[in-house]
């Protein structure tokens, strides 16, 4: 099974040791007047950057259509172990000049659902 499929786009290609996990939590703690910890957490939710590998071209702007498309996109792959639902943020992309030809790098963030 490829590391990362996002939508159509089997097998993205992630730079080294740039996948992590945020937690982000939904809903609230805080302190009461007397001290006792008081909570409206729901659930917990994950957020995944990733920054892709020099890219050419044409795989840079396949990978693009797919992260600006309607959301969510299905996630999947080893990084995840199953299909997920996710919404995409943070899109960036940044060009290079390598080997004599114009790459693009890729970064965005993940948000499960």
């Amino acid at each position: 099974m490829p590391y990362l499929t996002i939508g159509s786009v089997t097998d993205v290609p992630v730079a080294k040791d740039t996948p992590s996990t945020k937690f982000e939590q939904v809903g609230d703690q805080f302190r009461a007047f007397s001290g006792k910890m008081r909570s409206s957490v729901r659930a917990w939710k994950k957020d995944h950057p990733f920054t892709t590998t020099p890219l050419s071209l044409t795989d840079a702007a396949a990978l693009v259509t797919v992260l600006e498309g309607t959301q969510p996109i299905s996630c999947q792959g080893d990084y995840f172990g199953s299909a997920t639902d996710c919404h995409v943020s943070g899109l960036t992309d940044r060009r290079l000049w390598l080997d004599g030809e114009d790459k693009r790098v890729l970064s965005f963030v993940l948000h499960e659902e």
